[in-house]
C-alpha cells in the first residue's frame, strides 16, 4: 500500500507547534540555568565565609580587638593557607574566583562576617580598595539615639530619697535581682492597709506640649506572693492598666504631655500581693526602646572598612527595626523630619565620574507620596519613589535636570532592590537586579560632600524601610548588580 506523506499544511502546523514550544521552553530552561548559577553563587559566598571564621579560630591575633575595628582578608589567603577549595566562576568555569572577607567586631564575643566574591572580570579584586566599595551601611545592630528622662531609673540611690517618691501609705524596699542578664537594683512595692494606693512616682519637667511620650518598666508580682497574676496601673496623663504576673514583664505606656511639667505614677492597688519594678524609662518617643540611663549616643556602622560611620541624631534618627529584608536590622521612616546623614562619602566617590549605589527598600502602608531614598547634599543627585510608587533617578547637568521613572509600580508591604550605576556620561536603573532603562547626559555636575538616607526636605521623607545600603566609586556592571540581588534578599 502506497504510504501518504505530510502535506506542506501538516508541515507548516508542526513547525508552528515546535516554534511554540520552544518560546515557552526555551526561557523556563535558561531561567532554570541562571537560578542554578545564583544558587552556586549564594553557596560559595557561605563558603567563603565559613573558611574565614575557620582561618581566625587559628589565627586569634588577627581578629578585631575593639568593639567596632574591622579586619580584611583576602580569599586569596584563605586558598594558599587550604581554608578554602577553589571556587571557579558559575559563569565560567575555566575562570577562578576572588575577592575578600570583612570582619567587623560586634560584642565581646560576637564577629561579622562579610564575604566578597568576585569572580569573572573582577577576579583580580583582593580587597575593598580593588573592589571601589565606599560605605555600606547594613544597619544590623541596634543604633538608635535617645534620652531616659527619669532620674535614677534604676534607683542606684538604693533610697527614694528626693530622686523617687512614694505616696505615704507605700513601703518600699530594695534589693539587687537579675534581670536581662545582668543584676540590677529593684523596688519591692508592699501594700500596707487595704484601701490605699502603693506607687512610685517623679515629677518629670520640661516637657514639650502635644508631643507623645512613652513610659516603659520591668514588673512582675513578687515571687513569694501567693497571687500568681494581677494588674498594675502605669499614669503619663491617664491611667492604663496592666496584667502582670511572676515573670518579669516590659510594659510600654504611650501617651501626650498636655503640661510642660508632668508627674509619672507606676501604682498599685491590690492588697494581695507585693510588685517588683525595675528599669523605668519614659522617652520622647511613641515607641519605646532598650533601657539606658542618661543619654545613649548611636553610631550606624560602615561594613566596608573605611569608617564612614553615621551618626545618628536623638530629634531626626528614625526608628531602627528587626525586620529587615533578612529578618535583620533596618530603619523605618515615618516622621517628616526623620534622616540618616553619611557625611563626607561623596567626596571620595565621584573623583572619576563613575560610580553606583543603592538600598533595599520596603513601602509603608501609609506612603502617599514621593520619598528620597538616597540624595546627594549638593541637591545634584537623587534616587526617589513618586506618588505612584515609581521609582526614578534625577541629577542635574550644566543646564538641567534630567530624570528616569521606571515602569514597575512597586507594591506596598514588599522588598525591593533598588541600584543605580554611572559610567561614560549614562546612568542605569536596576530593580530587583533587572535593568529597567538609562539616561544619557553629557554635562553631569560632581555632587560633593554627604548622602541623606530616607529624607532630603521636611517634606520629602520616604515613608518606609531602607535596609543594606551600598555605595561604589565605580560603576558596576549587570552580573554584579544581580549578584548583590540575589546573595541579600530573604
Amino acid at each position: 500500500m502506497k504510504r501518504r506523506g505530510f502535506t506542506l499544511m501538516e508541515l507548516l502546523a508542526v513547525i508552528v507547534i515546535l516554534a511554540i514550544i520552544a518560546l515557552i521552553a526555551v526561557p523556563i530552561v535558561l531561567d532554570y540555568i541562571n537560578e542554578a548559577k545564583i544558587k552556586t553563587y549564594v553557596s560559595n559566598e557561605n563558603s567563603v565565609k565559613e573558611a574565614a571564621k575557620l582561618y581566625l579560630t587559628r589565627n586569634l591575633d588577627e581578629l578585631p580587638k575593639n568593639i567596632g575595628d574591622i579586619y580584611e582578608l583576602s580569599i586569596k589567603d584563605l586558598y594558599e593557607g587550604n581554608y578554602l577549595e577553589q571556587i571557579n566562576d558559575p559563569e565560567r568555569s575555566s575562570i577562578k574566583c576572588n575577592g575578600y572577607v570583612i570582619v567587623t567586631k560586634l560584642g565581646s564575643n560576637s564577629f561579622d562576617y562579610s564575604p566578597h566574591l568576585k569572580c569573572g572580570d573582577m577576579n583580580y579584586v583582593n580587597n575593598s580598595l580593588e573592589d571601589g566599595i565606599v560605605a555600606h551601611y547594613k544597619f544590623d545592630d541596634f543604633q538608635e539615639p535617645t534620652v531616659n528622662l527619669v532620674v535614677s531609673p534604676e534607683f542606684s540611690n538604693g533610697s527614694l530619697g528626693l530622686k523617687w517618691g512614694s505616696w505615704e501609705n507605700s513601703v518600699l524596699t530594695f534589693e539587687r535581682l537579675s534581670l536581662l542578664g545582668q543584676e540590677t537594683n529593684v523596688t519591692n512595692m508592699t501594700k500596707r492597709t487595704a484601701g490605699t494606693t502603693n506607687a512610685i512616682h517623679q515629677a518629670i519637667p520640661n516637657l514639650t506640649i502635644d508631643s507623645p511620650y512613652t513610659l516603659s518598666f520591668y514588673a512582675r508580682i513578687n515571687p513569694n506572693s501567693l497571687s500568681d497574676s494581677g494588674k498594675i496601673k502605669a499614669y503619663i496623663n491617664g491611667y492604663v492598666d496592666y496584667s502582670i504576673t511572676k515573670e518579669w514583664t516590659r510594659i510600654s505606656l504611650t501617651q501626650i504631655a498636655k503640661a510642660t511639667s508632668q508627674t509619672i505614677h507606676i501604682t498599685q492597688f491590690s492588697p494581695e500581693y507585693d510588685v517588683q519594678i525595675a528599669y523605668v524609662s519614659l522617652e520622647n518617643k511613641e515607641y519605646s526602646t532598650d533601657f539606658v540611663n542618661g543619654t545613649r549616643t548611636a553610631k550606624i556602622k560602615d561594613y566596608s572598612g573605611h569608617g564612614y560611620d553615621s551618626g545618628l541624631d536623638p530629634l531626626t534618627s528614625p526608628k531602627w527595626v528587626n525586620n529587615g529584608n533578612k529578618n535583620t536590622g533596618a530603619y523605618k521612616f515615618s516622621k517628616n523630619n526623620e534622616v540618616i546623614t553619611a557625611y563626607d562619602v561623596l567626596t571620595n566617590v565621584f573623583n572619576n565620574q563613575s560610580y553606583s549605589w543603592g538600598a533595599w527598600i520596603n513601602i509603608d502602608n501609609s506612603f502617599s507620596s514621593n520619598g528620597r531614598i538616597l540624595m546627594s547634599q549638593s541637591n545634584a543627585l537623587e534616587l526617589s519613589i513618586n506618588s505612584y510608587r515609581k521609582i526614578y533617578i534625577s541629577y542635574k547637568d550644566l543646564n538641567k535636570w534630567n530624570s528616569l521613572t521606571a515602569s514597575p509600580i512597586l507594591s506596598k508591604d514588599n522588598w525591593y532592590h533598588i541600584f543605580v550605576t554611572f559610567e561614560d556620561n549614562t546612568m542605569k536603573l536596576y530593580i530587583n537586579g533587572k535593568l529597567e532603562g538609562e539616561l544619557i547626559s553629557d554635562d553631569f555636575i560632581n555632587p560633593s560632600d554627604n548622602i541623606y538616607i530616607g529624607n532630603w526636605s521636611s517634606n520629602q521623607v520616604f515613608k518606609g524601610m531602607i535596609d543594606d545600603v551600598r555605595i561604589y566609586n565605580r560603576a558596576l556592571d549587570k552580573l554584579e548588580v544581580e549578584r548583590i540581588y540575589y546573595t541579600t534578599k530573604s
